[in-house]
């Protein structure tokens, strides 16, 4: 009868300590969702259950991220060394046989005293000196610049002006110039004699014969004491320069003379109606190197 006492006890004691627990509970439960109430508010408090109308904390802020530049790379330049320009190559001939490429003046490089020679006589003399200027009217394929110098026609060979060093620096960006190569400028006789012989003679004017009748269909040309004398008229009317053809008849004289030893260095030129005697043109030419 003890036991069962005893076990009834136990377990009305257990149901109390149940219904206290659930009432505890439910209490709290209640404590933790009340929003007017002082009294849920206060026991909130005590037992640090979170008030149901607080506000979110703020949530955290963010970190700052600071960014760090990278460092910037210097990179060397490429210097790309530019190709050579290959300038075309030109020659004296190729100079020739364009006009525009001539120069308008050039200099000497000689400095001498030449005198004047004419058939057998002296007419005084020239002194040249190396830089004077030569006023260019012409060049020849065989190396010859025509021009006047105060008025005076005079041929030199190239070698004699400063024609390659003004073609250099003229023409510095546009061709280089070759090397100028030139034939010794020939009268193109083929006899051996000497002018002053008769055998020298006899060749001389049958070569100028030759060359009167070939460029000019007559051979009327006769040598008096202080000129030329060449009696022609073209058969076509056209355009003449007789100042330049007689320019061109004394040069070929002196030139034909001189291969046949004379030392004959100026000669001037009358061009003449062949049958009025009227003067058409007159030239001069002073070739300094015979």
């Amino acid at each position: 009868m003890k036991n069962k006492a005893q076990r009834k006890a136990l377990i009305q004691t257990v149901a109390v300590l149940t219904l206290l627990i659930l009432g505890a509970a439910a209490f709290l439960v209640w404590a933790s969702k009340a929003t007017d109430s002082e009294l849920a508010q206060s026991v909130r408090g005590m037992v640090g259950i979170k008030n149901p109308n607080a506000e979110p904390p703020p949530p955290p802020p963010a970190p700052v991220v600071v960014e760090i530049p990278p460092e910037p790379v210097v990179v060397e330049p490429v210097v790309v060394e530019p190709e050579p320009i290959q300038l075309p190559e030109i020659s004296y001939r190729e100079i020739y046989q364009q006009r525009h490429l001539w120069p308008k003046t050039l200099n000497l490089n000689l400095s001498k005293r030449v005198y004047i020679r004419y058939n057998g006589n002296v007419y005084g003399y020239t002194q040249f000196s190396s830089g004077m200027e030569l006023k260019v009217d012409g060049l020849s394929a065989k190396g010859e610049v025509f021009g006047t110098i105060d008025g005076n026609y005079l041929n030199f060979t190239i070698e004699e002006t400063n024609f390659e060093e003004w073609f250099r620096t003229t023409y510095a960006d546009r061709y280089v110039l070759l090397p100028i190569e030139i034939e010794p400028v020939s009268s193109g006789a083929t006899a051996r004699h000497k002018v002053g012989t008769p055998e020298g003679d006899a060749d001389f004017w049958r070569e100028m014969r030759i060359w009167c009748d070939r460029n000019y269909d007559s051979i009327s040309l006769k040598i008096e004491d202080d000129t030329l004398v060449f009696r022609w008229l073209p058969q076509e009317e056209v355009p003449i320069d007789y100042a330049m053809e007689a320019r061109e008849i004394a040069r070929t004289f002196l030139m034909k003379r001189s291969a046949l030893g004379s030392n004959e260095n100026y000669a001037a030129c009358e061009i003449r109606h062949p049958v009025s005697g009227e003067l058409l043109g007159t030239s001069s030419i002073f070739i300094p190197r015979l």
